[in-house]
Protein backbone atom coordinates (compact mmCIF):
# COMPACT_ATOMS: atom_id res chain seq x y z
CA UNK A 1 0.00 0.00 0.00
CA UNK A 2 1.10 3.71 -0.63
CA UNK A 3 -0.74 4.68 2.28
CA UNK A 4 2.59 5.52 4.28
CA UNK A 5 3.87 7.59 1.48
CA UNK A 6 0.61 9.32 0.90
CA UNK A 7 0.42 10.94 4.32
CA UNK A 8 3.29 11.53 4.68
CA UNK A 9 4.82 8.78 7.07
CA UNK A 10 7.71 7.24 4.80
CA UNK A 11 9.33 8.77 1.00
CA UNK A 12 7.43 7.85 -1.76
CA UNK A 13 8.74 5.38 -3.90
CA UNK A 14 10.29 6.80 -7.04
CA UNK A 15 7.26 5.26 -8.63
CA UNK A 16 4.39 6.62 -6.98
CA UNK A 17 3.40 10.07 -8.06
CA UNK A 18 1.99 12.45 -4.78
CA UNK A 19 0.52 14.88 -7.12
CA UNK A 20 -3.26 14.39 -6.11
CA UNK A 21 -2.16 15.34 -2.88
CA UNK A 22 -0.85 18.75 -3.37
CA UNK A 23 -5.09 19.63 -3.39
CA UNK A 24 -5.89 17.80 -0.26
CA UNK A 25 -3.06 17.29 1.54
CA UNK A 26 -1.54 14.75 3.67
CA UNK A 27 -4.02 15.43 6.68
CA UNK A 28 -6.61 15.78 4.26
CA UNK A 29 -5.96 12.25 2.77
CA UNK A 30 -5.51 11.17 6.32
CA UNK A 31 -8.38 11.76 7.22
CA UNK A 32 -10.41 11.05 4.27
CA UNK A 33 -9.00 7.67 4.06
CA UNK A 34 -9.43 7.33 8.19
CA UNK A 35 -13.17 8.32 7.73
CA UNK A 36 -13.78 5.54 5.24
CA UNK A 37 -12.63 2.87 7.04
CA UNK A 38 -14.45 4.21 9.90
CA UNK A 39 -17.51 4.06 8.11
CA UNK A 40 -20.24 1.28 9.57
CA UNK A 41 -18.14 0.77 12.31
CA UNK A 42 -19.32 1.17 15.95
CA UNK A 43 -18.14 4.52 17.42
CA UNK A 44 -14.49 4.34 19.68
CA UNK A 45 -15.06 4.36 23.33
CA UNK A 46 -11.97 6.57 23.15
CA UNK A 47 -13.83 9.00 21.18
CA UNK A 48 -16.27 10.42 24.54
CA UNK A 49 -12.50 10.51 26.61
CA UNK A 50 -12.82 13.63 29.01
CA UNK A 51 -8.82 13.38 29.44
CA UNK A 52 -5.70 11.12 27.81
CA UNK A 53 -6.20 7.78 29.05
CA UNK A 54 -9.72 8.46 31.61
CA UNK A 55 -12.86 6.87 30.09
CA UNK A 56 -15.74 8.18 31.72
CA UNK A 57 -17.44 11.44 32.63
CA UNK A 58 -15.86 14.73 33.89
CA UNK A 59 -17.60 14.54 37.19
CA UNK A 60 -15.73 10.70 37.49
CA UNK A 61 -12.25 12.45 36.75
CA UNK A 62 -12.89 15.42 39.38
CA UNK A 63 -13.42 12.78 41.63
CA UNK A 64 -10.15 10.97 40.73
CA UNK A 65 -8.18 13.96 40.72
CA UNK A 66 -9.24 15.24 43.53
CA UNK A 67 -7.67 11.73 45.27
CA UNK A 68 -4.85 12.09 43.35
CA UNK A 69 -1.65 14.14 44.58
CA UNK A 70 0.51 15.76 42.57
CA UNK A 71 2.05 19.06 40.93
CA UNK A 72 -0.42 20.95 38.47
CA UNK A 73 2.33 23.11 37.05
CA UNK A 74 4.96 20.26 36.48
CA UNK A 75 1.98 17.13 35.60
CA UNK A 76 0.42 17.47 32.57
CA UNK A 77 -1.89 14.82 34.15
CA UNK A 78 -2.85 16.66 36.98
CA UNK A 79 -3.75 19.58 34.89
CA UNK A 80 -6.01 17.86 32.34
CA UNK A 81 -9.46 18.17 33.26
CA UNK A 82 -9.62 21.33 34.61
CA UNK A 83 -10.75 22.39 31.69
CA UNK A 84 -14.34 23.16 33.09
CA UNK A 85 -14.90 26.73 31.17
CA UNK A 86 -15.27 26.61 27.50
CA UNK A 87 -13.98 29.20 25.36
CA UNK A 88 -16.88 30.45 24.12
CA UNK A 89 -17.98 31.23 27.92
CA UNK A 90 -15.32 32.91 28.70
CA UNK A 91 -15.99 34.99 24.98
CA UNK A 92 -19.48 35.61 25.67
CA UNK A 93 -19.21 36.75 29.08
CA UNK A 94 -16.43 38.98 28.19
CA UNK A 95 -18.34 40.70 25.51
CA UNK A 96 -21.41 41.12 27.45
CA UNK A 97 -19.14 43.01 30.38
CA UNK A 98 -18.08 45.32 27.42
CA UNK A 99 -20.30 45.57 25.32
CA UNK A 100 -17.58 44.71 22.30
CA UNK A 101 -16.65 41.85 20.18
CA UNK A 102 -14.16 39.62 20.87
CA UNK A 103 -12.64 40.54 17.14
CA UNK A 104 -12.66 44.48 18.35
CA UNK A 105 -11.09 43.58 21.88
CA UNK A 106 -8.30 42.01 20.31
CA UNK A 107 -7.49 45.18 17.70
CA UNK A 108 -7.92 47.31 20.82
CA UNK A 109 -4.34 48.38 22.44
CA UNK A 110 -3.77 49.40 25.59
CA UNK A 111 -7.70 47.45 26.68
CA UNK A 112 -6.55 45.15 29.17
CA UNK A 113 -9.68 42.58 28.65
CA UNK A 114 -8.36 40.70 25.43
CA UNK A 115 -5.73 40.00 27.99
CA UNK A 116 -7.77 39.28 30.69
CA UNK A 117 -9.40 36.88 28.27
CA UNK A 118 -6.10 34.71 27.33
CA UNK A 119 -5.48 34.33 30.86
CA UNK A 120 -9.07 33.37 31.63
CA UNK A 121 -8.91 31.04 28.86
CA UNK A 122 -5.13 29.57 30.04
CA UNK A 123 -6.18 28.87 33.31
CA UNK A 124 -9.72 28.30 33.74
CA UNK A 125 -10.19 26.99 29.95
CA UNK A 126 -7.18 24.99 29.94
CA UNK A 127 -6.13 25.98 27.01
CA UNK A 128 -2.48 26.26 25.20
CA UNK A 129 -0.64 29.84 24.33
CA UNK A 130 -0.79 28.45 20.87
CA UNK A 131 -4.66 27.43 20.97
CA UNK A 132 -5.48 31.04 22.64
CA UNK A 133 -3.27 33.02 20.11
CA UNK A 134 -4.90 31.62 17.12
CA UNK A 135 -8.51 32.45 18.76
CA UNK A 136 -6.94 36.29 18.94
CA UNK A 137 -6.35 37.19 16.27
CA UNK A 138 -3.62 34.54 15.29
CA UNK A 139 -0.89 36.35 18.46
CA UNK A 140 1.56 34.59 18.49
CA UNK A 141 2.49 32.01 21.29
CA UNK A 142 5.07 34.51 23.00
CA UNK A 143 2.59 37.75 22.73
CA UNK A 144 0.42 35.36 24.22
CA UNK A 145 2.82 34.56 27.29
CA UNK A 146 3.68 38.44 27.46
CA UNK A 147 -0.33 39.05 27.22
CA UNK A 148 -0.97 36.91 29.81
CA UNK A 149 1.98 37.76 32.36
CA UNK A 150 1.10 41.20 31.76
CA UNK A 151 -2.22 40.93 33.73
CA UNK A 152 -0.55 38.69 36.45
CA UNK A 153 1.78 41.23 36.87
CA UNK A 154 -1.22 43.76 37.23
CA UNK A 155 -3.27 41.67 39.30
CA UNK A 156 -0.72 42.06 42.02
CA UNK A 157 -1.35 45.94 42.08
CA UNK A 158 -4.15 46.76 40.74
CA UNK A 159 -7.52 46.64 42.80
CA UNK A 160 -9.99 47.55 40.16
CA UNK A 161 -8.70 44.61 37.98
CA UNK A 162 -9.16 42.29 40.89
CA UNK A 163 -12.64 43.52 41.55
CA UNK A 164 -13.67 42.70 37.38
CA UNK A 165 -11.79 39.97 37.48
CA UNK A 166 -13.72 38.38 40.71
CA UNK A 167 -17.29 39.35 38.84
CA UNK A 168 -16.49 38.09 35.53
CA UNK A 169 -15.13 34.62 37.21
CA UNK A 170 -18.46 34.99 39.17
CA UNK A 171 -20.29 34.92 35.80
CA UNK A 172 -18.45 32.45 34.87
CA UNK A 173 -19.64 30.25 37.47
CA UNK A 174 -15.83 29.40 37.89
CA UNK A 175 -15.43 27.85 41.69
CA UNK A 176 -11.84 29.42 43.23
Amino acid sequence: SSYRAWVGLESAPPWLSLSLRASEGAKGHRKAVEQAIRMGMPPSPWEGTVVDGYLGSREGFRRLKRALKGDRVEQKAVRQGEQDVQWQHIVEVLEQWTGQTWPSLCQAHGNPTRDLGLWLGRKYGGLRLKELGERSGEMTYPAVFAAIRRIDQRLQTDKLLKRDLRTIIHKLNIET
